[in-house]
């Protein structure tokens, strides 16, 4: 029997595309304090490390060491004291909080304010270290919904092009995706689909961004412009009730390749 060392990638979690490694069989005995792994074959005998075992989600939420490694980096990319660092760069002219409906009712839950007092103080503490707003993600969220419904119309008429109102999309534009059309804000549900779930879920997965995201680029392109101010001299932080949230602010996908700060 050899020993078997397991390594894991700190973005494994993030791309989709990234394969858990995992033992086909872990023995349990303990030796010298040092778990023991043993890779077996079909028959029972040692075999020699080979193909990448499957592993189901009762593995993942057994295991959740790929997601505790991968926030643990991000804890450190996106903590408050890379929030104070950035409000100390010159190159930041415009810092932007943004806290969701959900944080802001669970901060006054627990500090026994209402939702506009506890809005208020933090707002005026954010500004007290530098940052120049905090604003609430109800918009984004909005945004969000009136785009997935309109996602919604789009799919239903092309898939019934003979009802009245039948497809608007001109020549050119993108053909829909099918029905039904799957949603959802919570990134770790998104990863889960693109990482197990594949072609049988992603071609119904909404193309819509999270209210994260759509707040996000309206701080970045709509409002810092008419400031005259570019996109990377601008910081958006947001307050979200999960971890996850910086899951989805690491990702590539959402990356701006105009401007490298994202």
């Amino acid at each position: 029997m050899s020993e078997v060392k397991l390594s894991l990638g700190m973005d494994d979690f993030i791309a989709p595309s990234a394969v858990c490694v995992k033992p086909v069989k872990a023995q349990k005995n303990v030796i010298r304090g040092h778990a023991v792994l043993r890779l077996e074959g079909a028959d029972g005998a040692e075999d020699e490390p080979a193909a990448v075992a499957r592993i189901t989600l009762n593995d993942c939420l057994a295991c959740s060491g790929c997601i505790t490694s991968s926030e643990t980096v991000l804890i450190a990319q996106q903590s408050n004291t890379e929030f104070l660092k950035r409000l100390q760069t010159a190159s930041t002219r415009l810092t932007i909080v943004a806290i969701s409906p959900a944080a802001r009712a669970a901060i006054a839950t627990h500090t026994g304010l209402t939702l506009w007092e506890a809005h208020g103080r933090l707002a005026g503490f954010l500004r007290g270290l530098g940052a120049h707003a905090l604003i609430d993600c109800g918009l984004g969220a909005d945004i969000h919904l009136m785009q997935v419904a309109a996602e919604f119309i789009a799919r239903y008429r092309a898939a019934h092009p003979s009802e009245p109102g039948g497809p608007d999309a001109g020549p050119d534009a993108a053909a829909p995706g099918p029905l039904p059309l799957l949603t959802s804000s919570c990134p770790g549900w998104v990863c889960y689909a693109e990482k197990t779930q594949g072609a049988a879920v992603l071609p119904y997965l909404s193309v819509v961004k999270s209210p994260q995201q759509i707040t996000g680029s309206l701080i970045k392109y709509a409002y810092a412009p008419s400031l005259n101010i570019e996109p990377q001299d601008v910081t958006v932080v947001t307050v979200m009730p999960c971890f996850d949230k910086k899951l989805e602010a690491s990702r590539d996908d959402f990356l701006n390749p105009e401007v490298l700060d994202g």
